[in-house]
This record gives structure tokens, C-alpha cells and sequence, in this order.
């Protein structure tokens, strides 16, 4: 399953590893938390579940503008 994240001119891809790659075709300013935020969201949900649920009440808290996320399977 891919992930794909666009954050203000961002893009993380993730495959479901331990890894993301990240683009973007100009300099791009992001807030420290809304980047924590998303890369949290992307570790396999066997990870502390408290740790998880911390960040998705953040994120409800706090909506990221520009910010849209696509799964896709393959």
C-alpha cells in the first residue's frame, strides 16, 4: 500500500517501510509539529497506541492547511 502526502508544496511518499521520500519542486516552509505530525501518522500501528492517539487528537486541534493524503493500493 502507498501513501501519498502533499503538506504547503511537500510530498511524502511512503511504501510501508521504515522510510519516506520526500520532494518538492521548491523550498518549503512547514511547522516542526505538522510535519511530526503526519510522519507520525505513517508508523505501522503497532506502535504505542497511546503515542498515536496523542497526535490524531493534535491534528483535529490543529487542521493542516494545504494538506491532503492519498492511499493507494500496490
Amino acid at each position: 500500500m502507498k501513501t501519498l502526502i502533499d503538506l504547503n508544496g511537500l510530498r511524502i511518499e511512503h511504501n510501508g517501510e521504515d522510510s519516506v521520500l520526500l520532494l518538492a519542486e521548491a523550498p518549503t516552509e512547514i511547522a516542526i509539529s505538522d510535519l511530526i505530525s503526519e510522519l507520525n501518522s505513517l508508523l505501522p500501528q503497532t506502535e504505542e497506541v497511546g503515542k498515536s492517539d496523542h497526535f490524531s487528537q493534535q491534528s483535529l486541534c490543529n487542521p493542516l492547511a494545504g494538506s491532503s493524503r492519498i492511499t493507494e493500493l500496490g
